[in-house]
């Protein structure tokens, strides 16, 4: 049931995310993007954990920035 909604919300945040402008993290090397998302989204940084589930996001800035905001990190902010 929460591994369903937790599919649902990310797929409405990977919509909104696409809608948005995006371009200070797209325009960034992969290997940075999600560091420039983290300041984007005003999170001191990422664990482990969350690094690699970000990294497993292709590169797609829209799902990168929607798997950041339902990160622990950004959710404790």
């Amino acid at each position: 049931m929460h591994r369903v909604r937790r599919a649902n919300a990310t797929t409405l945040l990977a919509a909104a995310a696409a809608a948005a402008d995006l371009s200070a993290s797209a325009d960034e090397p992969a290997a940075t993007r999600a560091d420039a998302v983290a300041h984007l989204l005003s999170v001191d940084g990422w664990t482990a954990r969350t690094r690699t589930a970000l990294a497993a996001t292709g590169g797609n800035p829209a799902r990168l920035v929607a798997l950041a905001l339902l990160s622990p990190e950004y959710l404790t902010v």
